[in-house]
């Protein structure tokens, strides 16, 4: 379970990485923006067919620029 986690957990950081190399904006999203990994994926237990529970954490609302990442990031995700 550890070891998937961990290889879930490296998919979803590349993949926000990729979106930023592509987003002149992303310092000032990083600067507001906190993605927490929670429930099993939390606490590294995920199983194969099991939700991936993420948690997007703002210190104000969402800019459009913020918007539009966290659309950008969700949707391949379903």
């Amino acid at each position: 379970c550890q070891d998937y986690s961990r290889a879930i957990f490296n998919a979803l950081q590349k993949h926000a990485e990729s979106l930023c190399s592509e987003m002149p904006e992303c310092d000032a999203i990083r600067a507001n923006l906190l993605i927490c990994a929670v429930g099993g994926f939390g606490r590294l237990e995920v199983n194969l067919h099991s939700d991936i529970d993420l948690l997007f954490v703002l210190q104000e609302p969402p800019t459009p620029a913020e918007e539009a990442f966290l659309k950008e990031f969700l949707y391949p995700l379903w």
